[in-house]
């Protein structure tokens, strides 16, 4: 099964409206910070690889005070993981395909975009069309 596949299923897809939604509210915070740079996609996908080595039980290298975006992000995502399986709405390991999947749609929009933010700004005008 391909992760893109799990948009299919009302379950995963909700599991993705929420991970793309916190990663939007994330964007918009650090956003009104303004002594840090926009966040780019590739953070964005360092932290998704971060939470699934996490969550995998294999937290490999350590960061550094540069991945402090990324960590922070990823602390972010873990957070609301801890809370979706502690009310026993989503597994771990359904929590990690659905990560897979984000990450592929990541991937699309910046390969379509062609630029650092191309995903960002996909979520940034699908949850401004949504009212969010």
């Amino acid at each position: 099964m391909q992760p893109s596949d799990l948009m299919r299923d009302p379950h995963f897809a909700g599991i993705m409206y929420r991970i793309e939604y916190c990663v939007h509210q994330f964007d918009r915070l650090l956003a009104e910070e303004a002594d840090k740079p926009p966040l780019k996609d590739s953070e964005v996908k360092s932290a998704l690889r971060k939470v699934i080595a996490t969550l995998r039980k294999n937290p490999g290298r350590v960061p550094g005070p540069k991945d402090a975006v990324e960590v922070e992000l990823s602390e972010f995502l873990l957070m609301m993981q801890q809370e979706l399986e502690a009310g026993g709405a989503v597994s771990r390991g359904d929590f990690i395909k659905t990560l897979f999947a984000v990450e592929d749609s990541l991937k699309t929009r910046r390969e379509m975009a062609g630029h650092s933010r191309g995903y960002l700004d996909f979520l940034k005008e699908f949850f401004t069309q949504e009212g969010l």
